[in-house]
């Protein structure tokens, strides 16, 4: 026999015997969607494994968008809850807040109290979506921690969400609050709105680091409660605590303010005031008003941010 016919025939054998143990192609998101879509469990416990740091953000979108219509993840959106992944984490959290899974709040209150995972505030959303009032003082305690900035936030608006439960807690223990986080819970007692609070936003003023945001919740407060003069902040050194100020008298109607803002469009040396100054005035006088730019020429304001 030809010796090399006698060495092709273990490579050959080797081939036959070897060929159905051939890896598959690994399905892409798209196909996963495609038989999720079709009733098929397992390709969505694939589909929810696979949407981590790695997969492409429109393919993430594309899968849970998906699985925020299907019931046949939960139990893998589940598993994800505490996934090392944090990309993955979250977004189990966010579709398992807006499916109202089973565990979820449990999983939002760990998470965000983990400080090894670098998305709470994913945790802090998922609190407000649910609307379960037990969140208040978890939210409440991420501020008074000092919270990563973002989930501070995050905190500070699913405080706002969750409504009048919240009032009593950031007008009480506001004191408790630093830095940052004081601004936030500052700005969602004027949001509120609630009446009993305002005298928190009052006493907040007279601190020159606290007064910018209460200038800003108190106008946001509008006309509850007990009138506040504002108009004194007209003049405060800081020129974001008179452009607040020019926001606010606006929103509060303040007729007492006009000659003042109307000084503060034409001399204030901050085009941002002069500017406010305009905003602030329209609002009061019902009318379209205008402001010396840099160029001493009238200008209107185009939007609401310059």
């Amino acid at each position: 026999m030809n010796f090399r016919r006698l060495l092709c025939i273990p490579v050959t054998c080797l081939v036959l015997v070897t060929g159905c143990e051939v890896p598959q192609p690994q399905l892409s998101i798209g196909e996963l969607v495609a038989r999720g879509q079709e009733g098929d469990a397992a390709a969505v416990v694939e589909l929810v494994e696979r949407v981590d740091s790695n997969t492409p953000l429109a393919q993430r979108a594309e899968a849970y968008k998906f699985l925020l219509t299907t019931r046949l993840g939960e139990e893998a959106i589940r598993k994800n809850f505490e996934d090392p992944d944090p990309v993955r984490r979250e977004q189990a959290l966010t579709v398992g807040a807006a499916r109202k899974v089973p565990g979820i709040f449990d999983a939002a209150v760990k998470a965000i109290a983990d400080a090894n995972f670098s998305r709470s505030n994913a945790a802090a959303w998922t609190l407000g979506e649910l609307g379960d009032v037990r969140a208040v003082p978890i939210l409440f305690s991420a501020l008074v921690r000092g919270a990563p900035d973002l989930t501070a936030r995050e905190a500070a608006r699913s405080l706002g969400r969750l409504g009048d439960n919240s009032a009593h807690i950031l007008s009480t223990r506001m004191g408790e609050l630093k830095g940052a986080s004081l601004g936030y819970g500052l700005r969602v007692l004027g949001e509120l709105r609630v009446e009993g609070t305002k005298q928190t936003l009052v006493t907040a003023l007279e601190d020159p680091a606290t007064r910018l945001d209460a200038v800003w919740a108190l106008g946001t407060m509008g006309k509850v409660g007990v009138p506040v003069d504002l108009t004194q902040y007209l003049d405060d050194p800081d020129w974001l605590v008179r452009v607040e100020a020019c926001r606010a008298v606006g929103l509060l109607s303040d007729k007492s303010a006009e000659p003042l803002l109307d000084r503060l469009r034409r001399e204030d040396p901050d085009l941002s005031v002069r500017e406010w100054a305009a905003r602030g005035m329209a609002l009061v006088t019902g009318e379209q008003e205008s402001y010396l730019d840099e160029n001493g020429e009238w200008k209107t304001p185009k939007g609401l941010y310059h």
